[in-house]
């Protein structure tokens, strides 16, 4: 999306006077219940002059079948990033979590993101009993089992003990550059349907835009938030370590539609009671030429509903991420 924009820019100014901008709106009514009836003509934006809403469509949430219409949710632990005190805590959390999934057989599909790049640890194809042999064969270290399938779960299992955090950049930056990537390969993984996705995200918070500086650190953060709206990804931050108070609203989640939140108890309904059909608003601006902050406000013109949108976002620079950052090794 933004190698598009750069392109629209070398043309000749009267060909192209406009930049548009991808922008998640979730609206609700007094219920909490998502409005899914809303035109182009019931949103209205300020900010800049002759800004104005180019497009506007609704993105559905994504289900498991036609018969189950429960909500799918990713579940990314960044234990790359993750600077967490405790680890034998930290592992102690997440096999509990992955054994109220498989309890409930909840539909949650599991990664982590370690130094050399995203892992599969349990998606819905596995069968909740073999995740829940696997994490009893876990915590029992001499038993054995039968079932090669079992085996293979428990052993996959074994690296959410892993701690490798990437050094790749000098600090902060490396940190954020590196969480932008992981969620990067995460939109590429989620891009090919057009419905809305659930991200809960364990990490740090990320540290861009707001307390980085430098152009290069701006426009990847920038074409990570391009990559999850635009493959309709809504991120749910868990700031591990941190208390939502300090983070009230996490960038990361104001700009792709989600809401952060503390993992200290289970993330799930926290984002379930969330999630849903939202709209994406393609937000025309005119061409700016050294802007770094274009900021906007989003309203609906219905009573009786709430909007929740990103106060603004950055615009293009001359200079956008170099090609050796924009994908990962």
């Amino acid at each position: 999306m933004r190698r598009l924009l750069l392109l629209l820019l070398l043309l000749p100014l009267p060909l192209v006077c406009q930049v548009k901008i991808l922008m998640p709106v979730v609206v609700k009514d007094a219920q909490g219940r998502p409005g899914t009836d809303l035109k182009l003509s019931d949103f209205q934006v300020s900010g800049p002059k002759n800004v104005s809403v180019d497009r506007m469509w609704l993105v559905p949430p994504q289900t498991v079948s036609e018969r189950d219409t429960r909500t799918p949710v990713l579940v990314l632990y960044d234990a790359a990033n993750a600077e967490v005190s405790d680890p034998e805590l930290r592992t102690k959390w997440l096999l509990w979590f992955l054994g109220m999934v498989a309890q409930d057989r909840l539909p949650v599909t599991f990664y982590i993101n370690e130094a050399d790049g995203l892992h599969l640890i349990y998606d819905p194809a596995t069968p909740p009993e073999v995740l829940s042999a696997a994490l009893a064969l876990r915590k029992k270290p001499k038993a054995t089992t039968t079932d090669p399938k079992v085996e293979e779960e428990a052993e996959t299992l074994s690296l959410l003990s892993t701690v490798s955090p990437v050094r790749n950049f000098p600090y902060p930056f490396y940190s954020a550059a590196n969480q932008m990537h992981s969620l990067i390969a995460v939109a590429h993984l989620l891009q090919q349907s057009d419905t809305r996705k659930a991200v809960i995200w364990l990490a740090d918070p990320v540290r861009v835009p707001e307390e980085l500086t430098g152009d290069n650190s701006r426009s990847l953060y920038e074409a990570g938030i391009e990559e999850l709206n635009a493959a309709h990804v809504s991120v749910y931050p868990d700031v591990i370590g941190h208390y939502v108070g300090s983070y009230p609203q996490l960038p990361l989640a104001k700009d792709t539609g989600g809401l952060s939140f503390n993992g200290l108890s289970n993330p799930l309904p926290a984002t379930l009671s969330d999630f849903g059909s939202y709209y994406m608003l393609a937000v025309a601006v005119p061409t700016p030429r050294d802007l770094r902050w274009i900021p906007t406000k989003i309203k609906v013109n219905r009573h009786g509903l709430k909007v929740r949108a990103a106060p603004g976002f950055y615009g293009l620079k001359p200079l956008k991420t170099p090609k050796s950052q924009a994908t990962r090794p």
